[in-house]
């Protein structure tokens, strides 16, 4: 979940959450484990028709982290680079170990033009998040949120697939964005467990790392669209944005 500014204001924090209801815990104080490679010498079939994937890049989360989160390995973010090496897929949450992996994917491919994601429901560890943000952003490539794992349940509410929280926010930092019809973008407010971002003054400090970094990634309506988050949707809920919200910010680029 999104969490309150509480250090210098020089110091952005990127925050998000698991699209459920999950505890978001601190970041932990151990090192990062590096994370694993996985690149194969022949093309690894996919489970849809399509492009096969070439190589993997799998995030290692600290085992304190996941599992105060409810979470195990196979939740956390892996990068899926297709053939022809120029278009990569995203699948899981962000964690402590993301950042290495988006590291070394875009140091042993070079040529990527686009990050497409998959099912990105949030991040449990803001300072990662933003941090693989800003990395994204400085290669300049496009991202595109797919409608291919979206999934309702019978009264209508959104299981998994496309983007939320701390999700959208890595979304948001391509150089230029799109989506399928009918994707997932979803977007909620903050709490630090007390209270809510909404329920802070409009100049209160603890706004103002969330409004830098869309400025820095160059949304035109920045300040107007975190507002427009806060109220959106509680800490526990999300909201998913319409065609017309989604034009509104201009969040997509094409």
């Amino acid at each position: 979940m999104k969490l309150p500014y509480v250090a210098a204001l020089s110091l952005l924090t990127l925050t998000a959450c698991n699209s459920g209801s999950d505890s978001v815990a601190t970041k932990p104080t151990s090192p990062s484990p590096t994370p694993t490679l996985a690149p194969t010498t022949e093309p690894t079939p996919t489970t849809e028709p399509g492009p096969q994937i070439v190589s993997r890049y799998i995030s290692q989360c600290d085992p304190a982290l996941l599992e105060a989160n409810d979470m195990t390995a196979q939740d956390t973010a892996v990068f899926s680079v297709l053939e022809g090496e120029t278009v990569a897929q995203i699948e899981g949450v962000i964690c402590d170990g993301s950042l290495e992996a988006g590291q070394t994917l875009f140091s042993q491919h070079s040529q990527l033009q686009r990050l497409q994601f998959l099912d990105v429901s949030g991040s449990i560890d803001d300072e990662t998040n933003l941090k693989l943000a800003k990395l994204v952003h400085t290669q300049k490539i496009h991202t595109h949120v797919s409608n291919l794992r979206n999934k309702k349940d019978a009264q209508g509410q959104v299981l998994r697939g496309g983007v939320a929280s701390g999700g959208t926010d890595l979304f948001l930092a391509g150089q230029s964005r799109s989506a399928d019809k009918d994707a997932f973008i979803g977007v909620h407010s903050w709490s630090d467990g007390e209270r809510e971002g909404k329920e802070l003054p409009r100049d209160h400090e603890a706004h103002q790392p969330y409004i830098q970094y869309y400025q820095k990634i160059g949304l035109s309506k920045a300040s107007e669209f975190y507002f427009f988050t806060l109220h959106q949707a509680s800490t526990q809920e999300m909201h998913y944005l319409t065609p017309a919200e989604l034009k509104q910010f201009s969040l997509l680029t094409e």
